[in-house]
């Protein structure tokens, strides 16, 4: 089972993204998810390396802040949004997609018309330091479990 974890760096602590990488690690299994920082094989093309990662994943787990929207870096005059592609990838392959939405309460409206079917998906929304939140805490643990399960069935 491979896990592809999905975000801006800018957007989101690296503490969180950390916290979330442990809680999927906890339930598909060491080495099973992939982030792109402590993950890229050092002195290979990145863009191979994370597109290559990413087809062989089951499930990408896009995470969302409240600066996600704030959007990609220019380069040469055009932008390189590697998290819109990364989330279209998984649309075309039909990989599973689990948003999350860390301290925000809806899904990112400014997306390109190739990723509108995303906006409609129904996320896990979690709150940074509150602990409180179980119903969703328990809404992802579920998801995972099914998507676990899923994926145990196929070959």
């Amino acid at each position: 089972m491979s896990v592809f974890i999905s975000y801006r760096h800018k957007d989101l602590d690296e503490a969180i993204v950390e916290s979330m990488e442990r809680l999927l690690e906890e339930r598909f299994g060491p080495g099973s998810v992939f982030r792109d920082r402590p993950d890229l094989p050092r002195g290979e093309d990145h863009r191979e390396a994370l597109m290559a990662r990413l087809a062989a994943s089951k499930i990408v787990v896009p995470l969302i802040g409240q600066k996600w929207e704030s959007g990609p870096r220019r380069r040469r005059g055009r932008a390189i949004d590697w998290v819109h592609r990364e989330i279209g990838t998984a649309m075309e392959r039909n990989i599973d997609l689990l948003p999350i939405l860390i301290d925000r309460d809806s899904m990112p409206q400014q997306l390109p018309s190739e990723l509108a079917e995303f906006r409609r998906r129904t996320p896990v929304r979690l709150k940074t330091g509150d602990v409180t939140n179980a119903g969703e805490l328990a809404a992802l643990h579920r998801r995972l479990d099914e998507l676990a399960d899923k994926h145990k069935a196929k070959p």
